[in-house]
């Protein structure tokens, strides 16, 4: 699951999908991510969720919103480039 929510972040980022997508595709998501159980794509999924409700409440702006999740793929990639 967590590989899917990087690819989707790489779309976002890619301009490939909104915001608005993006967070439409982690809420129909959301239950498959929850029963993953994988303990590291539901905190990822999380983050991104937080960066969204933050942007909603406009508290972030959606600048913001790209810097987290470049954050978050470079988090993951060296994460990775460890294992």
């Amino acid at each position: 699951m967590r590989k899917l929510i990087l690819h989707q972040l790489k779309a976002y980022l890619a301009k490939e999908c909104s915001v608005q997508e993006l967070e439409s595709w982690l809420l129909v998501n959301l239950q498959s991510n929850l029963d993953s159980k994988d303990g590291t794509a539901i905190e990822l999924a999380n983050k991104v969720d937080a960066g969204l409700m933050e942007l909603n409440e406009g508290l972030l702006d959606e600048k913001g919103v790209r810097t987290r999740a470049r954050r978050y793929l470079r988090e993951a990639q060296a994460e990775l480039s460890t294992t």
